[in-house]
This record gives C-alpha cells, sequence and structure tokens, in this order.
C-alpha cells in the first residue's frame, strides 16, 4: 500500500516539541502526524512503569471505548517481551493476529480495526511506552515500521515528561495527555530490571500471527493499546 510523503508530518511534529502545553500539544500532534504518514483508526500512547509493574494509557482518539487513565498489568507475555523488552515494532495484519494477543478483540473489531502497528518508543536502552496504531485488516505491514520508528524518536520528549512529572501529563484534546496518579517515574531507572520482567517466553511467532496473550483497552491483562 503506497503511502504519503512522511517529511511534512516528520515536521509539523518537530514543530510541535517546541509549542507550550506539553506533553498535550506533542502527543496531539503525533496523533495527526501518524494518521497523515501511516493512518489509523484507533490510536492511543502507552506509558510503560515495568517497576511498579504496570502501563497507563496517556492519550486516545477513542477515549470512550479506550480512556485515558486505564491501567494495565505489565504481564510475561512474549508481547511485551519483543515489544517492551526488546523494542521491536509489533505488525498484526489481520483479525487472527488481533484475536491471539488482544483479550477484547470484539470490541476492537467492531470499532473497525483488524489490525495493528505497535512502535515502542525508547530512550537510553529501554522503553518508555508504546505508540499504538490500529485500522481495518491488512492495513499495515512491515514497510510502515521505520517511519513508525521516526515518530517514536519524535515522541520521546514527551513521554519523558509524563515520567517525571510522576504521571500528571497535561490536556491533549479528544483523549486527553494526562491521567490522575499513577507514577511512572521508576520505569526510567534501569533497563535491565524491565528486561528481567519483560523478556520471558521468548519471541513471537512468525510474522502475520501472534505468540501471546494480551490486551486493548480496559485495565486488564497485558495489551498494547
Amino acid at each position: 500500500m503506497t503511502r504519503p510523503d512522511p517529511a511534512p508530518h516528520f515536521a509539523a511534529v518537530a514543530a510541535a516539541v517546541a509549542a507550550p502545553g506539553q506533553p498535550g500539544a506533542l502527543f496531539a500532534a503525533l496523533e495527526a502526524g501518524m494518521r497523515g504518514a501511516i493512518g489509523h483508526r484507533l490510536f492511543t500512547i502507552l506509558v510503560a512503569d515495568p517497576e511498579a509493574g504496570h502501563s497507563q494509557r496517556f492519550y486516545s482518539n477513542m477515549p470512550d471505548a479506550y480512556p485515558v487513565g486505564g491501567r494495565k498489568p505489565i504481564a510475561p507475555t512474549p508481547w511485551f517481551a519483543r515489544v517492551l523488552g526488546e523494542g521491536d515494532c509489533y505488525v498484526g495484519r489481520s483479525y487472527d493476529d488481533i484475536r491471539d494477543v488482544f483479550y477484547d478483540h470484539e470490541l476492537i473489531r467492531s470499532l473497525g480495526c483488524e489490525s495493528v502497528l505497535n512502535v515502542p518508543v525508547r530512550w537510553d536502552g529501554r522503553s518508555l511506552g508504546t505508540l499504538n496504531l490500529l485500522h481495518e485488516a491488512g492495513f499495515y505491514s512491515e514497510a510502515d515500521v521505520a517511519t513508525g520508528r521516526l515518530f517514536a524518536a519524535l515522541a520521546v520528549p514527551g513521554l519523558l515528561a509524563v515520567h517525571r512529572q510522576g504521571g500528571s501529563g497535561a490536556d491533549a484534546g479528544p483523549g486527553g495527555a494526562g491521567a490522575p496518579g499513577g507514577r511512572l517515574t521508576a520505569a526510567t531507572r534501569s533497563a535491565s530490571r524491565a528486561a528481567a520482567v519483560l523478556a520471558v517466553r521468548g519471541p513471537l511467532g512468525p510474522p502475520g500471527r501472534a505468540g501471546g496473550a494480551g490486551q486493548v483497552g480496559g485495565g486488564i491483562p497485558s495489551g498494547p493499546a
């Protein structure tokens, strides 16, 4: 599938880094930029706190279905080991992939989403969180990974701000950037501790098939949205 030139979208997100109202301004720009350059129906940002054993949603363009502030335990699944532990992107191409990995696959499907792209946001050898894009079946492929990683690099200041604020981000439009409570500063302390939590059960299965269980949304076991 041919994608638009991402350069103008990178530039818009880079400009948002300098705007006031952080990290909300950056998170809203990331949603718009990734929609324009790659495409999505559902977009969320999760911030990970491996030491506390949970991740927390800090941005959602569908807050009714996937509200900001929801926490999920970091479970020892192959998805977490691969995406947060090893820093690899995950591409799920079909509803079978969604069903294999996400607990609430029926809700996801009801929103018209049957494919997923999860992009870890990395800093200093560790994952701060993930950018999560979902769309119709077959929408994402490995060709989207390089573009996704560049957006993730631009996302680093925003996720670092959330960690430093202890989980109290600023408002960010439709989904917000902040959520009550949820101290996240521990996630920035030790990549080795995160690896100990996440690097279990080996890698995911072959491309196009997931190898673990999880959930998107709601705040019950692991999952990347």
